[in-house]
């Protein structure tokens, strides 16, 4: 799962009635509090079974669970902003990610480097999204 606050919730784990063990879960609702895990660090939490009428009778499963960083995506962009001067624009991200440019002027781009130019007078906002592998992203 990707880092972010509130919770997760394990859900559709049968036979009903078990339990959760494990760092930040609610022993009946299964829900994580994600505040209290440590980014890219690896949990596992244990869902098991108890027959109360049969001594040591318990059965369990296990799941492993990591809270991924988002990306931290940043660019530089150099040349004149004027209107239909070239400026350059890179990416600067940290990581194997995937990105995408938007140029605010209906341009958009998938490349690490590009070459730009507006063709109208204006203020242009550019905004650059990263993904990671494990779906992550993040925008600045």
């Amino acid at each position: 799962i990707c880092e972010r606050n509130g919770v997760f919730k394990f859900t559709n784990f049968t036979p009903s009635g078990g339990l959760w063990s494990g760092i930040g879960i609610d022993s009946i609702s299964g829900a994580v509090d994600l505040i209290k895990l440590k980014k890219d660090t690896s949990y596992v939490f244990t869902y098991y079974l108890k027959d109360a009428a049969i001594a040591g009778c318990q059965a369990s499963d296990q799941l492993t669970f990591i809270v991924h960083s988002p990306p931290q995506p940043t660019f530089e962009i150099s040349g004149l902003s004027c209107t239909g001067e070239n400026i350059t624009i890179k990416n600067k991200t940290s990581g194997i990610n995937t990105i995408s440019f938007d140029l605010g002027d209906g341009t958009t781009s998938s490349n690490d480097s590009l070459t730009h130019a507006y063709k109208n007078k204006g203020i242009y906002s550019v905004i650059l999204e990263a993904k990671n592998a494990f779906g992550c992203k993040n925008n600045i």
